[in-house]
């Protein structure tokens, strides 16, 4: 259709085209034309390409500068509204880059400027990798230097906790700052268990009832940004939160990361993708409950 726009096919012409038994195509095309994909005139029975790929043509066209431009503009209203810091990374391979921040004072722990990019070796990363197909996880948690079967399969549960709030919660700057000096002493005996217990401290799911014995170690919240393609185009961080918040109030600064980058990604025709290793069947009920907005 795409290559002769304007004509009109009939079910028995495109069942042809696409060797496709009539029955099956008849099936496809009550699917595309309830979605607007195609359009079925009923007085002769034809087929033509419809008006709703054309937000789809339009998102495509969109340039990494305007999705920054418009992320950036949702990062500074987010900073100006709650007085807090907030980034925008990008995910280029295994790294995270910084393409934008607007700090309430520069930070003394894992303060990275503009440009600057870092390993995303697990734990790090899970607010991309909650959203990507089995492929690029299985390739992510290759970095690991312990990442044997048993925690292969725990990541995937971690992941799974990620994608049921649609956001990460990261606690303990310190333990994060530990985690890395102690990669400097990887030749030691068992510096690999020591690595992993303080990366899972730092890194690992945050429960509602852990909140309140624990109000100062709440560092940060990282919510995506989805792309046209369904990819996580960007990712938000909020840092920098008053200390002491009542968790009825720390909510309500998550929900307002969150609508900001729900924002963005319906500007740029983003979508929330499903990866390939979630089953349709997911039961999420049993997780456990993570700190979420009460529209989670």
């Amino acid at each position: 259709m795409a290559s002769r726009p304007g004509q009109r096919f009939t079910l028995t012409e495109i069942a042809r085209a696409l060797e496709l038994n009539k029955a099956s195509c008849h099936a496809m095309l009550i699917e595309l034309a309830s979605e607007g994909i195609v359009l079925r005139r009923a007085s002769d029975k034809t087929y033509i390409l419809g008006g709703a790929l054309v937000n789809l043509g339009r998102a495509a066209g969109i340039s990494s500068e305007e999705v920054l431009d418009i992320a950036r503009a949702e990062l500074i209203a987010i900073h100006d509204e709650l007085g807090v810091s907030c980034v925008a990374t990008k995910r280029r391979g295994f790294e995270s880059v910084v393409v934008a921040r607007r700090d309430t004072q520069r930070p003394l722990i894992d303060y990275s400027p503009v440009g600057n990019s870092a390993l995303l070796t697990p734990p790090s990363g899970q607010e991309f990798m909650a959203w990507a197909n089995r492929d690029v996880v299985d390739r992510w948690l290759d970095l690991s230097i312990s990442a044997d079967l048993s925690q292969r399969e725990a990541y995937y549960q971690r992941l799974a906790q990620v994608r049921s709030v649609g956001y990460r919660a990261s606690v303990l700057d310190e333990a994060r700052a530990l985690r890395r000096l102690l990669r400097n002493f990887t030749h030691l005996p068992g510096s690999a268990e020591l690595i992993d217990a303080v990366g899972k401290l730092a890194f690992g799911p945050f429960e509602l009832e852990d909140y309140e014995p624990r109000l100062a170690i709440v560092t940060r919240f990282k919510a995506p940004i989805f792309g046209p393609t369904g990819a996580v185009e960007l990712v938000l961080t909020m840092s920098q939160l008053p200390p002491d918040l009542p968790i009825d109030e720390l909510r309500d600064y998550v929900a307002r990361l969150m609508k900001g980058a729900q924002s963005v990604t319906r500007s740029i025709h983003g979508f929330e993708p499903t990866p390939d290793w979630v089953s349709p069947t997911e039961n999420v009920v049993d997780m456990p409950q993570m700190l979420s907005p009460e529209a989670s």
